[in-house]
């Protein structure tokens, strides 16, 4: 199989969302990924929910142990092993629409893009911050509509109008390992 995109999971502690996230990677249009789950040292079952759900599906993972360092070296662990053109970031308590990978990638093919972001909402059990925090997020889909450079991205962000993060990101991989970026 052609690995369009290798997503990494950190995961730490998560098992009370896991299993929504492994769903939303299960139902994703595009088959062509693989998944790797980086465990950070998690004392409950996160993983053991995670693969539950994993192993009656189409969807090449692995799981990677190791020591709790933190998500930054969680995410470093799984650049160094993935295999796909591309890398897509998720958190283990987040998930994400069925055609978001499709899309994706789509768009990073057709213009021939090192880097492809997109907006997302956050949720959150505590309203007050909910209501602070979605208002510069909903902004970012005006931005995304053509494809912007990086440099007109760093204005954007200078004025608080464009906001991202690495899990709305989909990342050339040969462009990560060039550059040497890590976590």
């Amino acid at each position: 199989m052609d690995i369009k995109i290798s997503v990494i999971i950190p995961v730490y502690n998560v098992e009370k969302y896991i299993t929504k996230t492994m769903e939303s990677l299960i139902s994703q249009t595009l088959k062509e990924f693989e998944l790797i789950l980086v465990d950070d040292g998690s004392k409950d079952s996160s993983i053991e929910l995670a693969e539950g759900i994993l192993k009656g599906s189409h969807i090449n993972y692995r799981v990677i142990k190791k020591v709790n360092e933190g998500v930054s070296r969680a995410r470093n662990t799984g650049i160094d092993i993935a295999q796909g053109t591309y890398i897509y970031f998720l958190d283990s308590d987040d998930y994400i629409e069925d055609t978001l990978l499709e899309k994706m990638y789509h768009c990073a093919q057709k213009e021939r893009a090192q880097v492809v972001f997109c907006g997302y909402t956050h949720i959150s059990d505590e309203v007050e911050h909910n209501s602070n925090f979605i208002k510069p997020l909903l902004k970012v889909h005006k931005y995304l509509e053509k494809p912007i450079s990086g440099i007109e991205a760093a204005e954007k962000m200078l004025r608080n109008e464009f906001w991202i993060s690495a899990i709305s990101g989909l990342y050339l991989r040969s462009y990560i390992k060039e550059k040497k970026y890590i976590f």
